[in-house]
């Protein structure tokens, strides 16, 4: 009996170690599952989450071309040389009255157009993600506050998008674009006050929310003044250099100084931005 006895609690603690054993390793096995199924859908998430952000950046990209195209449309610019020669031998009447704009909605069929082009190869660039891309053409706003001491050109569009293969629906963005310029006139009336000459013109370049804009150089801007020799006129003043200051602050120094009478006090400048978004600011005592 004592025998039996043994054997029957030998083997019954063989079960429950056996039991233990398994349930270890089942326990064991859901944990790896569940790790791997949670590391599968982290990957699948970074990888949706990468076309989300792929597609609203992109978006912003065809955005800032739009406003690039319709600020050079505006001043009759189609090349990086007319940013230096463009307004030459234009009156003061006609250029103030051409480029005084002002809160213009400028939105044509080119705009429309290009828009929708950008979306189709959006949509076929990423077929098996399902993707379907909802321009609000309504929402899009280009202003220009031109010809003034400060000056600037913005854009505002909205945009939505589906991604079925995740089930996202109803994604909504809003982009806005602004590049803002302001000359520093009280600096200019002191070298006038000064020595009647101009050696230098301080700007300010920003972007939204007053972010300085710090990548200019001087090809990005174009200064003109009014010709002494034919009053009422532009003529170019070449730059002999541009100095970064800090804060979107910029020195222009000028190559050839302008000099009395009173009328070469005007300044019309060309701020290009390096997406190609442009502006016109302007001084006059």
């Amino acid at each position: 009996m004592r025998i039996l006895r043994k054997r029957g609690a030998k083997k019954g603690q063989f079960v429950i170690l056996a039991a233990v054993a398994m349930a270890f390793v089942i326990l064991t096995l859901s944990v790896q599952i569940f790790s791997a199924s949670n590391i599968n859908q982290r990957v699948k998430f970074e990888s949706y989450k990468e076309v989300v952000e792929t597609v609203n950046s992109d978006y912003q990209n065809a955005f800032a071309f739009v406003l690039r195209d319709a600020t050079r449309k505006r001043a009759a610019i189609s090349n990086e040389s007319e940013l230096f020669t463009r307004f030459n031998e234009m009156s003061l009447t006609d250029q103030l009255a051409d480029s005084t704009y002002g809160d213009k909605n400028l939105i044509g069929n080119a705009t429309i157009e290009f828009l929708d082009s950008w979306a189709k190869v959006s949509k076929v660039a990423l077929a098996g993600y399902g993707l379907a891309i909802d321009i609000n053409t309504p929402s899009i706003k280009i202003n220009y506050f031109w010809n003034g001491e400060t000056a600037n050109s913005s854009a505002t569009a909205d945009v939505a998008f589906n991604i079925t293969r995740i089930g996202l629906t109803g994604f909504k963005a809003r982009h806005s674009l602004l590049l803002e310029a302001t000359i520093d006139s009280d600096d200019l009336d002191e070298q006038w006050a000064a020595n009647d000459n101009v050696t230098n013109i301080r700007l300010k370049v920003t972007g939204l929310n007053g972010v300085a804009v710090n990548d200019l150089n001087l090809n990005n801007f174009a200064v003109y003044n009014l010709n002494s020799s034919a009053p009422g006129v532009w003529k170019a003043s070449p730059l002999l250099e541009v100095v970064y200051k800090g804060l979107g602050i910029y020195d222009l120094h000028l190559a050839q100084h302008p000099i009395p009478p009173n009328e070469t006090r005007y300044f019309l400048i060309v701020v290009s931005d390096n997406s190609g978004i442009l502006l016109l600011v302007s001084y006059h005592p």
